[in-house]
């Protein structure tokens, strides 16, 4: 890998990072190479696609695995309490860019990565798992605690809080949208982030998009985030 994609990988840090990591280890890993593998490829926003303001960040498989690894490094070691629920940002570790389709883009203040996969290349029946996840983050597991116990960020404690969001599902024929409002504390210092994350079911698809604030503050556009979260629905749809 050469320096020019480190530095390109450098520059995505703290939030930003979250948001490329998210959307690459949301990915599934298959070795299909059929008709229908590169449907996912195809499904993602492209830079036309997108709002005024928002920029594709090109990058690599090399690269986007680059990323993946940082922030799957980063959340190794931790303990989430209650313990059938989950932390923020837990993803699988693989990913497949031959059949999974990536993108991250940012403007002045927001990144907003999508990432669009095959059902048939996740784990189950594709749908059993936005139900899954619906109860990991509603009920006891609206509110969860995370201790980090190894990394460089060790001993710190992330408290967490989940909202379901009403958001017309649109051409979806399920769509779960979560804000996840995170305070922060170690020894160095203490702050606050919000994330937002539209997972829809479209058809034979499994769509994501994530919003997070670059300088890892909570304050999101919502608007904005609904509005990639539409246009990624109804592109998938076609």
């Amino acid at each position: 890998m050469g320096t020019g994609t480190g530095r390109r990988a450098a520059r995505l840090t703290g939030a930003a990072l979250a948001a490329v990591a998210v959307a690459a280890l949301s990915a599934g890993c298959s070795s299909d190479d059929g008709p229908d593998a590169h449907r996912a490829v195809d499904a993602v926003l492209t830079q036309g696609e997108l709002p005024a303001g928002l920029t594709v960040v090109k990058l690599g498989k090399d690269e986007i695995q680059q990323v993946a690894d940082q922030f799957h490094d980063s959340v190794k070691g931790v303990e989430v309490t209650p313990s059938q629920c989950v932390a923020p940002g837990s993803m699988p570790s693989k990913i497949d860019v031959k059949t999974s389709g990536l993108m991250v883009a940012t403007d002045a203040k927001y990144s907003i990565s999508e990432s669009v996969q095959r059902l048939a290349d996740l784990p189950g029946d594709g749908i059993g798992d936005l139900v899954k996840l619906r109860g990991q983050v509603t009920g006891e597991c609206a509110r969860v605690a995370v201790e980090v116990t190894a990394g460089p960020v060790k001993d710190s404690r992330i408290d967490t809080r989940y909202t379901v969001l009403d958001v017309p599902a649109g051409k979806a024929r399920q769509l779960l949208v979560v804000q996840s409002d995170s305070t922060t504390s170690n020894e160095s210092k203490d702050g606050s982030s919000r994330l937002l994350v539209g997972r829809a079911v479209v058809n034979d698809l499994l769509v994501t998009v994530q919003m997070v604030a670059r300088d890892d503050s909570d304050d999101l556009d919502p608007a904005l985030f609904e509005q990639v979260l539409t246009a990624a629905v109804d592109k998938a749809a076609v």
